[in-house]
């Protein structure tokens, strides 16, 4: 059998762990925390993790916050501070650096552009990525 195989029995865990990101993307929830939660070992968790979803647990964490902020910057009209607190994450700057690393711009910025592609009335020419599903 291969070296980083999932066994037939592994993956109801896997998918458990991916149910509980999904449920709470907000949690603090370590891998270690996720593995006991779902009762693998760390390194299966984490290597079943990838091979199943094809990203880490934090990437797949990371990408289930960012869809609820730019869900939220598109349908509500809080700062960006607010949004950044009600998407998990510790800051604002932390936020802004993670979404324009995705993106490829500022929070704010994809926000208008968004909008500006709604509403006529609101100019925006900036392009930037779209969203993509965590899956």
């Amino acid at each position: 059998m291969e070296k980083n195989a999932i066994r037939g029995y592994e993956l109801p865990n896997i998918k458990m762990a991916e149910s509980l990101l999904r449920k709470d993307p907000y949690s603090k929830m370590n891998a270690d925390a996720l593995a006991r939660e779902v009762g693998l070992n760390v390194a299966k968790l984490q290597a079943g993790f990838k091979k199943v979803f094809g990203k880490s647990i934090y990437q797949f964490q990371l990408e289930l916050r960012l869809q609820i902020a730019a869900d939220l910057l598109l349908t509500t009209d809080k700062t960006i501070g607010h949004i950044a607190s009600r998407s998990g994450f510790k800051s604002a700057d932390a936020f802004a650096r993670c979404f324009r690393t995705k993106f490829d711009c500022p929070p704010s910025t994809w926000r208008t552009t968004r909008q500006s592609a709604f509403n006529p009335s609101v100019s925006g020419t900036i392009a930037c990525s779209t969203i993509s599903s965590p899956n």
